[in-house]
């Protein structure tokens, strides 16, 4: 290869790598939060499916209505029904909220849902994942990443994903070493899902880092 050639394939490799950086500061955040809000429908699908009955199937029209309905018919159905789909009614009101561009109602939601003492980890989580993403899509607000901390440290079902919101957040605000840590563990993480460690190391990559040996 000679120098000239060397010296375009170089460029054109930061250039990719500057796409790459700037595709995800604008869609990062709300890939990730595509994920998430995957995990929780699958959360809630799987307790409506184990709850056989007419009941339940009852209950699941019931929310998918509400849900067709609008915000304030989810906010009215959550308390009448039983605490499994009321836990999705309440997602979803959230949820509906964001995607109305409610944001600070949204997050105000989730948070409360985190703080329930009456429902699993599973579900508070969750919400306080959540929470801290929509504040990510708020311009007027701030998120709260140090909620993450408490999720990460504490072995939450969803740690490698918070770590995947920390670490976005982190580049965001310049902390490029604490981004690198959190993606490089999850690319060493066994349990880690294919196609998070393909998110971790494209942002790892786009950012200037280098792949960890057991990720390569």
């Amino acid at each position: 290869m000679s120098e000239q050639d060397s010296f375009i394939q170089e460029v054109t490799e930061e250039v990719r790598q500057d796409q790459m950086l700037a595709y995800w500061k604008k869609y990062g955040l709300y890939i990730i939060a595509g994920v998430v809000a995957t995990v929780g429908a699958a959360a809630g699908w799987s307790w409506m499916q184990a709850e056989a009955g007419r009941k339940a199937a009852e209950t699941g029209a019931a929310i998918l209505e509400a849900a067709r309905t609008g915000p304030d018919a989810l906010a009215d159905l959550a308390p009448r029904i039983d605490e499994g789909p009321a836990i999705v009614a309440a997602f979803a009101h959230a949820a509906s909220l964001a995607a109305d561009g409610a944001f600070g109602e949204a997050a105000a939601a989730y948070d409360a849902l985190s703080r329930r003492t009456d429902v699993g980890p599973e579900y508070t989580d969750l919400a306080a994942l959540q929470a801290v993403l929509v504040q990510s899509t708020d311009p007027d607000a701030r998120p709260d990443a140090t909620r993450l901390d408490a999720l990460i440290v504490g072995n939450s079902p969803y740690r490698l994903l918070a770590m995947e919101v920390r670490a976005g957040l982190d580049l965001a605000a310049g902390e490029t070493e604490r981004a690198h840590a959190d993606l490089s563990e999850i690319l060493t993480e066994p349990t880690a899902s294919a196609g998070l460690r393909q998110r971790a190391a494209a942002l790892l990559i786009a950012s200037g880092g280098t792949l960890p040996e057991r990720a390569q």
